[in-house]
Formats: C-alpha cells, sequence, structure tokens
C-alpha cells in the first residue's frame, strides 16, 4: 500500500514537473516572440526617422514675417536657406493675414499640390495634402502653428542622417506592458494644459486618463489626443534629462475595448522629433503627465544629438 502510494506521488511529482516544464517553455516562446516584434516594430520606426521627409533630414524652420519673404542660399535673403541649396535666390513668399503667394525666380522648383493657378494658397487648409516644393535634393512646405507661419525644409543629404546608427533604447520586456483603465472625459472636466518647444501654449480638451499600476502603486496620464493609430500621449518620468530625453518622449496606446481596458507599452515610448533636429515644434508633457517614478524601457535619449 505504501508503496503504491509513493509511486503514485512520484507520478503525480512528475507530471507537475512536466506541466511547469511546458508552461514554462511556452512562456518562453511568447516572450520571444513579443521581443521579435518588438524588435521589428522599431526597425521600421527607425526606417521612417531616416526617409527623405524624415526628421534626420529636417535642417531648417523659418518663420515667415508679414509681407514679403525672399529666400535662397544668399545671405542677403530674408530666408537664409543652407549653403548647399542649389538656389542663391529662389524666389519668395508673400505672406498677407494667413494667405500665402508663391513667386519662384526661375522655373527649376517643382510645386505639388498647389490648386490655384495665381500660385497662392492658405496655409493648413489642408494638412494631408500640404503643397510641397523640392529641387536637387530638398524639399519644404509651409506650416501654421497658432499665428505663426514658417517654412520647413528638409535635405535628404544632411549630416544628421548621413551619421545616424540608430536610436538605444532600454531591453524590452514585457514586465513594461501594463494593463490600464480608460477613463473618458467628462464634459465638465478642465483642460490639459501644456507648451511647446518654441513656447507657445496650449489647451487641450482632455480625452479621458488611463490609470495603470506599478510596484503596486496606481498613477494616471492625460490623453492629450487620439487617432486611428489610438490614444497619443506626451510623458515625462524620472529618467527624463538623465537616460532618456529632458523634454520627455511620445507613447501611443492602443484605443480600450468596450470594457475600458487597454494596455500600456512602455517599450513603445519613443524620442520627440525635437531629439533630432532643431526644428521641430514638439509638445512638452503637461504637469500631469510627469510620473514620480522610472519608466527603464522605450528609446533613450539620441545622444548623437547636439
Amino acid at each position: 500500500m505504501i508503496k503504491h502510494l509513493l509511486q503514485k506521488t512520484k507520478y503525480t511529482l512528475a507530471l507537475l514537473a512536466l506541466l511547469v516544464s511546458i508552461k514554462g517553455f511556452s512562456q518562453n516562446v511568447a516572450d520571444t516572440q513579443y521581443v521579435n516584434g518588438l524588435d521589428r516594430w522599431h526597425h521600421e520606426r527607425e526606417e521612417e526617422l531616416k526617409r527623405e521627409d524624415g526628421w534626420l533630414s529636417l535642417v531648417g524652420l523659418h518663420w515667415l514675417k508679414e509681407g514679403t519673404n525672399t529666400f535662397g542660399a544668399d545671405s542677403k535673403s530674408d530666408i537664409v536657406l543652407p549653403k548647399n541649396f542649389p538656389l542663391a535666390q529662389g524666389g519668395s513668399y508673400t505672406l498677407t493675414k494667413g494667405k500665402v503667394v508663391f513667386h519662384q525666380t526661375s522655373g527649376s522648383i517643382k510645386v505639388a499640390n498647389l490648386a490655384s493657378a495665381d500660385s497662392s494658397f492658405i496655409v493648413g487648409e489642408s494638412d494631408r495634402k500640404p503643397v510641397t516644393f523640392t529641387i536637387d535634393g530638398f524639399k519644404w512646405i509651409i506650416i501654421k502653428r497658432q499665428d505663426k507661419y514658417g517654412l520647413r525644409i528638409w535635405d535628404n543629404h544632411s549630416p544628421a542622417l548621413q551619421a545616424f546608427k540608430g536610436v538605444p533604447r532600454f531591453p524590452v520586456s514585457t514586465s513594461w506592458k501594463l494593463k490600464a483603465t480608460f477613463q473618458p472625459a467628462a464634459d465638465d472636466d478642465g483642460f490639459v494644459s501644456f507648451k511647446n518647444k518654441i513656447g507657445q501654449s496650449f489647451d487641450n480638451k482632455p480625452v479621458g486618463k488611463l490609470s495603470f499600476t506599478i510596484g503596486g502603486k496606481q498613477y494616471t496620464l492625460d490623453i492629450v489626443s487620439e487617432s486611428r493609430a489610438g490614444y497619443f500621449i506626451v510623458f515625462g518620468d524620472k529618467t527624463s534629462g538623465e537616460q532618456t530625453y529632458a523634454s520627455g518622449r511620445f507613447l501611443t496606446v492602443e484605443k480600450a475595448d468596450d470594457k475600458g481596458v487597454t494596455y500600456i507599452d512602455f517599450n513603445k515610448a519613443i524620442n520627440p522629433p525635437c531629439v533630432f533636429t532643431d526644428y521641430a515644434t514638439c509638445p512638452l508633457p503637461p504637469e500631469s503627465n510627469v510620473l514620480p517614478v522610472e519608466i527603464l524601457a522605450g528609446e533613450k535619449d539620441f545622444h548623437a544629438h547636439h
């Protein structure tokens, strides 16, 4: 009888050990697949940075004054473009109460998405299809930031692009993919206030909050905006200014299901464009989104900058 019980106990223990082994193997496979998926995602992110109109190629942002703004490589131009810009005098942009009229001194600049025959257009009228100007590897558009209008220009042979060797990041870990609860904003909720890199202030109607737990403590993040891609969050944490960019990082979170549940994957926290160029106008984290904890996940500061 005792011998039978011992044999049965050995069999049970062996079975339990096998089940634990199988579970551990399955978990390892899942973790490996997750890490591989994040590696692919990060590679695609770096490829996007290297596009001809990516942040690594951005070499200038010049604010227009009311009236005529000449542009070109000539130092006497109102807007002095990089020395390797092929035209000493490219032409001019005349700004009159939000309407821009383009004049070029030669026919070598290619213009796309310009609907008006008189070379005039309204900035911000169609964000999806801005009027674009190109010549010999340079591309530029006119942007609007509140009441300011600027010429933003890319060079697909920029030094930053040529020197780029990747963005450093923390090791991928499933422990930084956290279950979160979405709480939609109420009609009487106040605004989320924040500034951008050039000092402009904004008050956005909040989309809602995400609540999650780290180390047994609950934290929340305000959602700045949302799109088809998900919730957009700008946040800072105790690594900001040390291991990560001082002015915070960006994160897109998949929209919550019908039960209000989603997952914040801090492994996908990325540097804002201002890390890669001096000519971006990045939003800064609102005070409510500066976490009093280290988020040791996602992209680290891009030390090649400056």
